[in-house]
């Protein structure tokens, strides 16, 4: 017994040697297992039966021999070292093939140099560094193995080569070991010192290398070198094996020192080159900074110019006139959908409102050295936004600014054509409307103005020719604004001839030219739609009067002219004085208005604050003060009607625009005024506290009560649609009434059932009854099917359209046709220069300009729209199907400028009014659905006692089942219309306006109907009597209808229907209890007759369904039954007759068919696959017909089930349903050609009932 393990050091590649236990294809693999020194090893069995386990194993024992023949190139190259390169294990899979061992010619002599080269090969292949392994690990691994592996492998590999050459071992060209002639297998030096010799009763295993490889290394292990290894040639304590030892380690460590030394150098040189990118890096993105800081300056100071262009110094460029910017361009819709966006800009707005607060900017005069630190405060924030942030910033920014200019360009003209109006009469200076200035003033100003440019130019040489053109041009403008009528000509033709003088005066724009004028101008406003329209000059140019007039008149001493000026400039310093503090005052206000302290307040809520304090000066019970009450009316701002709710008015706009309103009022009056108005707001505000306190304790109370009334109303069973829709609307009407209050008057709610268009059936104003909506907003209510809320205009047509400038000039030009129509021309047509201000901006007073000519009072006042807040709630079936809607509306007569602004105080629906308008819709989508199910009841059933009576003839009537309740329908006319009313309303394109054939009537029970109760509640058959109660179940076992039948006339005494009666009776249940089902669960219906798509009563449900059961009847007949009736050589009367108008019905004639033989030759399956296929609901001769009923009149009642021929019972049968569904479809197409108001499809329908009635009669 041998036990051995290998080397610890070269625990590595002997766990791969190791695992060389599958050199043999059918042996299956030892399971891996882990030492406790963390290395894996597999058990291998090597020849000589010695077990080899790799390190950690303690013991090893002999086996069963297993030599198994392995070629040597395939298991060298299986003992793969991990981490190494593939020229080691190349070099070992082809040491049999190496030329070295191909022949032992010349080995003597090149043996030293032989094993040399062998050592080096190994040396650099085994120490080569894997690029695809972990360096530094790499230089680790190789380090262990030249200490304590490597040279023991690479001797014991020179020594496995010099036994292959001892032995002249061959390898053939397939890599197997050539069997050896002649000689005996020695054993591995190391075995001679044995002293037992082991028989073999074998012959000895062929050489293999690999495995001598194994047992040489096992045997120079140091654990297992006593005993025999401690003398002798090959022994460790051998001076040639040590020195061996020596010269491989030391060639082993040089080579790894040079390993070391290059790899050490290629990791400086990475290092230093990863510096250098690094750096570069650096520097490219500091250059990107440096680059996006300095764009971002210059494209920051190119707006920041331009909005001195646009402002003109109406207001420094600081803090509080940017935040005024960001608010306008947060709001644009672009903004609020780009989140990242609007997030950059919370950020800027946080940052400019914190150095606001710590700088006060908004109260210094900003120098040009702020400018400049201002600019770079903003510029140094754009700068951290991502580009796509700034370029959309910018991008709207840009948008705003050119609004803006288009707006303050606007309104320099509006107030220089003002000027100009106000002083057409040609006096300069003050006027009551304000500062005037003549055309000649006008002129005169553009003239000097020029003439000292052209002196303190370095132009003076122009040219003669250039001053005497530009001279020209100004006497055609001046007689060109001289023949104009100032008072009556439109702002367009004006301003045409303004523009012209900016070109002739070589300026911008028209508020350049005013600049030229002397005139300062108005206070920025910093939001785009409160604009200051009605604005005032400066005290100075009001008291010197018109530049053009000081230039061109004037005779004053120079004494006098400065004593003027010395008291000008006092009275001026005592007007700045007085402005200032009333500014204070009015910020005080401002703040006090401002419980959020966010800066804005919002317009229509200020509005209702002015309104209620104008109010309280009129309605004065100890000193009404009526000017007061005017000079506050005149606060009120102009809103943009489509900003109603979102529009604002900032702190520095309302100080500036009020002290300008005010600036008739004394201080006493003043202080009074602003008083009242900051004890006002005290007050609504308590009051609105104690308001919504008692709202919020009613609410859920209110709720409930609302929701339990709506939802009681909608379970009754009404009678008509009208009815339905005035119960339903009545409590929204005094619910919105209280809520609403104040514009209770210009309230209205509508109730509308849509029939190709919406019809009103309810409303709070009963003379709308009967009228149609239509508009803009009730079609885009049938388009999307879901609510529309907007602010809307209202035609004098009736048709309600979304405001906008399209919809405004709609309604002006009804009115105007409107008044041509009636003789008045100046009944609310004004012209539109004579209307509100024309520029319309928010924040303009509106005003009315008239004109010096004596007009009309009614020429010069301002059209009146009906305006106001509109919602649209669409009412839908289960289907989602538009059926009605809810129709709120706030309407009332307004002016409007052409920016679609107005002062009056509009109402508008608050949230919990949607939410009413959804419940009211819902409860008519009920109540509608119930109604409309029980009158396709009544209309169905009515069909299916019809067919009764003719198939059993009984006398049939018939119940509605509704909850606990059973109605009677009854075909009897409501009694409180007259004749004339019915015929009138059956006529209505509208069906829900048209009366209901049946009435219903609720039915007692007693102990007349207690049988038809009793039938309804066990669902079974009840008789008293002759009558029989048969109740109808729909398809979820759910009794729909009671059917009474009873004899219609007994002479044999019998009590009841007979069996055949009743059967009858339930096939027609069967049939009826299918299609009320179809009905109740609303089930969209297939289209399969013609006239199934004018049916809207529901008058054809039953015969449809009838005549798809008859139709599976007859596709059910074969040859059979068509044989039954040939085998008739003689039959009874009434088979030919019903065989004779089946024939009739496809076209016929009465000589064809007037023998039985005649008629049979048409009998065949061919015609009943016609009848399966055929509408009786097209349009056809009427004469077949006619002529059908002629003959199907003699058939004695029941004699066709006498005769027992179930071929003639099916033919018969479906005679009578489609000569019934016929009927139908003409009243239908009468009914649908009388909505459609076609005269022509009228005579057609008359016709054609009338010629049939003719020949009944």
């Amino acid at each position: 017994m041998i036990s051995a393990t290998l080397p610890h050091s070269a625990s590595s590649s002997a766990a791969h040697l190791a695992s060389l236990h599958d050199f043999d294809d059918h042996h299956s693999p030892t399971p891996t297992s882990k030492t406790g020194n963390g290395y894996k090893h597999h058990p291998v069995q090597v020849e000589g039966s010695l077990s080899v386990s790799a390190p950690g194993s303690r013991r090893s024992s002999l086996g069963v021999p297993t030599p198994q023949p392995v070629p040597v190139g395939r298991a060298l190259s299986q003992a793969s070292f991990a981490g190494f390169s593939g020229s080691a294990h190349s070099f070992a899979s082809s040491l049999s093939n190496n030329a070295l061992f191909s022949s032992t010619s010349g080995l003597a002599t090149g043996q030293k140099h032989t094993r040399g080269a062998i050592v080096d090969v190994l040396t650099a292949d085994f120490l080569k560094f894997s690029p695809e392994t972990d360096a530094g690990a790499a230089v680790e691994r190789r380090a262990y193995l030249v200490d304590g592996t490597l040279p023991v492998v690479v001797l014991a590999l020179e020594r496995l080569l010099h036994e292959m050459e001892r032995r002249k071992i061959q390898v053939g060209p397939d890599g197997q070991v050539q069997s050896l002639s002649e000689s005996q297998v020695k054993q591995p030096p190391s075995m001679a010192c044995t002293s037992q010799t082991i028989q073999r009763d074998h012959l000895p295993a062929p050489f293999e290398p690999l495995l001598w490889l194994a047992q040489y290394l096992y045997r120079h292990n140091p654990k297992h070198s006593a005993g025999p290894l401690a003398a002798g040639p090959t022994s460790m304590a051998s001076l040639t094996y040590k020195q061996n030892l020596r010269n491989i380690s030391n060639a082993l460590n040089n080579r790894l020192d040079e390993l070391q030394k290059a790899r050490i150098a290629q990791l400086r040189a990475e290092r230093a080159a990863r510096d250098k990118e690094s750096q570069r890096r650096k520097l490219i993105k500091q250059l990107i900074r440096d680059e996006k800081t300095k764009t971002t300056r210059e494209l920051t100071a190119a707006v920041f110019r331009r909005l001195g262009k646009i402002n003109r110094g109406r207001e420094a460029i600081n803090l509080r006139y940017l935040l005024s910017i960001i608010q306008n361009i947060r709001q644009s819709p672009n903004v609020v959908v780009n989140s990242s966006l609007s997030a950059s800009i919370d950020s800027l707005d946080k940052e400019l409102v914190d150095a606001c607060i710590s700088q006060e900017a908004q109260s210094a005069k900003v120098t040009e050295k702020e400018s400049r630190k201002l600019l770079d405060q903003v510029s140094a924030i754009l700068a951290t936004w991502t580009p796509q942030d700034f370029s959309a910033f910018l991008q709207e920014l840009t948008q705003w600014m050119d609004g803006e200019q288009e707006r303050v360009e606007e309104q320099d003209v509006s107030d220089l054509i003002g000027m100009l109006r106000r002083g057409r009469d040609g006096q300069g200076g003050a006027t009551q409307g304000g500062v005037g200035m003549s055309v000649d003033d006008f002129i005169g100003a553009i003239r000097k103005s020029k003439q000292a440019g052209s002196k303190s130019s370095t132009g003076d040489g122009a040219s003669e020719g250039g001053k005497g053109s530009e001279d020209a041009e100004l006497d055609q403008l001046e007689q060109e604004l001289k023949q104009m009528d100032l008072g009556s000509v439109s702002d367009d033709v004006i301003g045409k001839a303004l523009r012209k003088a900016t070109k002739v005066a070589t300026v911008t724009t028209v508020g350049d030219l005013m600049a030229m004028l002397r005139e300062p101008p108005p206070m920025f406003a910093n939001d785009p739609l409160l604009n200051s329209k009605g604005r005032t000059p400066d005290d100075s140019f009001r008291s010197n009067g018109s530049g053009a007039g000081d230039a061109s008149g004037g005779s004053a001493s120079a004494s006098d002219a400065a004593s003027s000026a010395a008291a000008a400039a006092t009275q001026q310093d005592d007007a700045e004085d007085i402005a200032l503090l009333r500014k204070h005052k009015l910020k005080m206000l401002f703040d006090t208005l401002d419980q959020d302290k966010l800066g804005v307040l919002v317009t229509r809520e200020l509005n209702s604050l002015i309104s209620a304090t104008a109010t309280f000066f009129a309605d004065d019970p100890i000193r009404p003060r009526n000017d007061l009450n005017l000079i506050t009316l005149s606060l009120k701002f102009a809103i943009p009607v489509l900003q109603l709710m979102s529009h604002t008015v900032q702190r520095e706009y309302f100080v500036d625009y009020a002290c300008r309103k005010l600036m008739s009022l004394n201080d006493a009056d003043f202080t009074l005024l602003v008083k009242t108005l900051g004890e006002q707001a005290k007050q609504r505000r308590v009051v609105s506290a104690e308001v919504v306190e008692g709202a919020l304790a009613d609410q859920s109370l209110s709720e409930s009560k609302l929701r339990r009334q709506l939802d009681d109303a909608s379970r009754v069973v009404y009678f008509d649609y009208q009815t339905l829709c005035s119960q339903l609307m009545q409590p929204i009407v005094e619910i919105l009434q209280a809520r609403h209050e104040a514009m209770a008057k210009h309230l209205r709610v509508d109730i509308a059932m849509f029939d190709q268009l919406f019809t009103v059936l309810a409303s709070s104003n009963a003379d709308r009854r009967g009228d149609t909506l239509r508009g803009e907003v009730f079609n885009t209510l049938i388009q999307k099917a879901g609510d529309v809320q907007c602010i809307a205009i209202e035609s004098m047509d009736g048709s309600v359209d979304e405001l906008n400038e399209a919809s405004r000039q709609k309604a002006e030009a009804d009115m105007h046709h409107e008044s041509l129509i009636v003789g008045g021309s100046g009944s609310g047509a004004a012209d539109e220069n004579h209307t509100s201000s024309p520029t319309g901006g928010a924040g303009a007073e509106v005003s009315t300009t008239t004109s010096t000519k004596q007009m009309p009072a009614t020429a010069t006042a301002p059209i009146e729209f009906r305006v106001g807040h509109v919602l649209a709630v669409p009412a839908k079936t289960l289907m989602g199907e538009v059926l009605g809607c809810v129709h709120f509306a706030c309407i009332q007569p307004m002016a409007l400028s052409k920016s679609l602004a107005t002062t009056r105080e509009i109402d508008m629906f608050t949230p919990d009014d949607v939410e009413l308008a959804h419940r009211l819709a819902d409860a008519l989508a009920r109540a509608v659905a119930t109604l409309e199910r029980i009158s396709k009841t009544v209309t169905i059933a009515e069909s299916s006692a019809s067919f009764l009576r003719e198939q059993a003839g009984a006398s049939t009537k018939f119940y509605v089942v509704e909850g606990n309740d059973i109605y009677f329908a009854n075909d009897r006319p409501d009694i409180s219309l007259s004749q004339e009313q019915l015929e009138r309303m059956s006529q209505h394109p509208c069906r829900y306006m048209r009366p209901l054939k049946h009435q219903l009537v609720r039915v007692d029970r007693d102990s007349d109907t207690d049988f038809i109760f009793s039938a309804a509640e066990n669902r079974s058959t009840s008789i008293r009597g002759q009558a029989t109660a048969v109740p109808v179940l729909d398809n979820d076992v759910v009794v729909a209808v009671m059917v009474v039948t009873s004899l219609a006339h007994s002479t044999t005494g019998a009590v009841g229907l007979q069996d055949e009666d009743m059967e009858e009776v339930a096939k027609v249940a069967e049939v009826l209890g299918t299609a009320l089902s179809n009905v109740r669960k609303q089930k969209p219906r297939q289209v399969e007759l013609e006239a199934e798509e004018l049916d809207d009563d529901g008058e054809l449900i039953f015969a449809k369904f009838m005549l798809d059961s008859l139709r599976d009847s007859i596709s059910k007949l074969d040859n059979a039954a068509i044989a039954e009736l040939k085998s008739y050589k003689k039959p009874p009367p009434t088979i030919h007759k019903v065989l004779k108008c089946l024939c009739f019905l496809f076209g016929k004639t009465p000589k064809q068919v007037k023998q039985w033989s005649d008629t049979l030759k048409f009998i065949n399956m061919d015609l009943l696959k016609q009848m399966v296929a055929y509408d009786p609901t097209g349009i056809q001769k009427k004469g077949k017909f006619v002529r059908i009923r002629r003959v199907l009149k003699t058939i004695p009642h029941g004699d066709v089930k006498k005769r027992g021929s179930v071929p003639a019972q099916t033919v018969y049968a479906w005679l009578i349903v489609s000569l019934d569904l016929r009927d139908k479809a003409v009243m239908a197409r009468r009914r649908a050609a009388l909505a459609g108001g076609s005269q022509a499809e009228v005579e057609e329908t008359d016709n054609e009932m009338d010629e049939d009635t003719d020949v009944d009669d």
